[in-house]
Order: C-alpha cells, then sequence, then structure tokens
C-alpha cells in the first residue's frame, strides 16, 4: 500500500497523494493487494484506505451535516439548525471532504477519473441506503411513492465534463434503495459560476441562477442526492422548489460535507 502519511507541508502533501493516485487506479487497493479499474465493486478495502475514507460517525449536525471542530461529540443540531430548520425531512450524508475523500474526488469530478467516482458511489450507497429506510416509509405512509433526483448540470457544464457527477453518485445507491432515479425532475435553467469557484459569502447569498422542478415530483417523495456540501444554500432552494412544485416531502444525501470553516475546493 503506498504511504499517505500526513507529514510535510499542506502543499507537498497534496502533491503525494496526487502522484500516488496517478500511479493507482484511483488511490485504493484491496486488502488481497488486488487493483482494479472497474470501481470498487467488492470491498474490503486494505486497512490504510479504509481508515482514510472512514464515514463521519460524530461531531455533526444531524439536521444539515455541519462538521464540528470535535470529531468525538454526539451528533447535535448546530445553532443555524435550531434557529431555521431546513426545509427537508432527513439529511444523510457519508463523511468530512477531507484526506483521500477529497482527492479522489477531485481526481473524479474536475479529472475525469470515473474509478474513483465509482469508488465513493459505493461507500455513499453503502452507508446511507440503511439511513434512509425511516423517510422511504414515511413516503409509503403518505402515498407518495419516492425518486431518486441527483442535482442536475446545466447543459453547458454537461458538455465541457461530459458527465454529471451527482448522477453517477446516485447510481448505486438507486440500485441498492430500488427507486427510480430521476434526473429529469428538475434542472438548471441559467448556467452559474460554479460553487468551488466563488467564497464562503457568495455561497451563502444564494444561488444565482433559476431552477425548474418538473411535474413528476408532484405527490412524490424525493431523495435529493448531491456531491459535496458547504454552505448547504442550493440544497435549500431545491427543496424548497421541489416541495411547492407538490412533493410530500424531500430527504437530502450527500457524499461529503466540508470540514469546519473550511470550504475550499
Amino acid at each position: 500500500m503506498p504511504d499517505f502519511a500526513d507529514n510535510g507541508p499542506p502543499g507537498e502533501r497534496a502533491a503525494r497523494r496526487r502522484a500516488i493516485l496517478r500511479r493507482t487506479w484511483g488511490g485504493v487497493v484491496f486488502s488481497d493487494g488486488r487493483k482494479t479499474r472497474q470501481g470498487c465493486e467488492s470491498p474490503p478495502l486494505c486497512a490504510a484506505c479504509a481508515a482514510l475514507l472512514a464515514p463521519r460517525l460524530a461531531g455533526y449536525c444531524p439536521a444539515c451535516g455541519q462538521l464540528f471542530p470535535n470529531a468525538d461529540l454526539p451528533p447535535a443540531l448546530c445553532a443555524d439548525c435550531l434557529r431555521q430548520p431546513p426545509p427537508w425531512s432527513g439529511f444523510y450524508f457519508y463523511g468530512a471532504y477531507e484526506h483521500l475523500t477529497r482527492e479522489l474526488f477531485k481526481a473524479f469530478k474536475f479529472h475525469g477519473d470515473l474509478p474513483s467516482g465509482r469508488v465513493l458511489a459505493r461507500l455513499l450507497s453503502r452507508r446511507v441506503a440503511p439511513l434512509l429506510a425511516t423517510d422511504l416509509a414515511r413516503a409509503g405512509d403518505s402515498g407518495g411513492a419516492a425518486l431518486l433526483v441527483p442535482v442536475p448540470v446545466h447543459k453547458q457544464r454537461l458538455q465541457e465534463r461530459g458527465f454529471n457527477q451527482s448522477l453517477l453518485l446516485a447510481k448505486p445507491l438507486a440500485g441498492a434503495l430500488r427507486l427510480p432515479l430521476a434526473p429529469q425532475a428538475w434542472g438548471r435553467t441559467r448556467l452559474g459560476p460554479p460553487q468551488s469557484s466563488l467564497d464562503r459569502e457568495a455561497r451563502l447569498a444564494g444561488p444565482k441562477w433559476a431552477f425548474a422542478a418538473h411535474d413528476l415530483v408532484n405527490g412524490r417523495w424525493v431523495v435529493l442526492l448531491d456531491d459535496v456540501m458547504t454552505t448547504g444554500a442550493t440544497l435549500r432552494e431545491v427543496a424548497r422548489i421541489l416541495l411547492a412544485r407538490g412533493a410530500v416531502g424531500v430527504s437530502v444525501a450527500v457524499l461529503a460535507h466540508t470540514p469546519f470553516g473550511s470550504d475550499a475546493f
């Protein structure tokens, strides 16, 4: 297993991780030493990768995923959610946007490394699928069959990147939950700047582009899936639009949340 030791300046650590990711197929090695370019179909991971890709189990707000500086504290509502609860009914995420999770995601989203994306998609599905059971039971009680809706990419961004990272992350989760995947349920009607290019104040001010929801969300429970959450402004806006369009409820699932005090991609 390559050495992912976190010694040295941050820039050197990041460069070392990127070099290792280039030499392997995506930074993940199975416990028996196998490597594959077909994605993370059958963990276990080796101990070092498993530690670097560990889910966040404590030290966060269960309503919005905000990470607290102390990762050992039991989950508790943050001040923002106590003042104004988010519009969704349930929030679920895999882990913190740091270490190997961050490097795999950057390789996936910004450099087209689809095997790295499949690793993350499998980890997200295995963590989040069991947690969504209560929300999906609530959806059935309300008479609203559930849909899994990945956050869309504007068609221009889709042409530039070649894929919608949230859609690829959503596929294993849709399969595990046996939910229809509905990327057409809503979309962006105007292109805005990439979230990774905005500072925290600009993100908190809310999205500067228009959203449109399809009639098919009317009477349905929507599981909304995004990749990395920082302020949550976009997800809050989308959830409100979905509910206004007739969705009976919204649950949110994201791969990762940025660490406390950080919004860097």
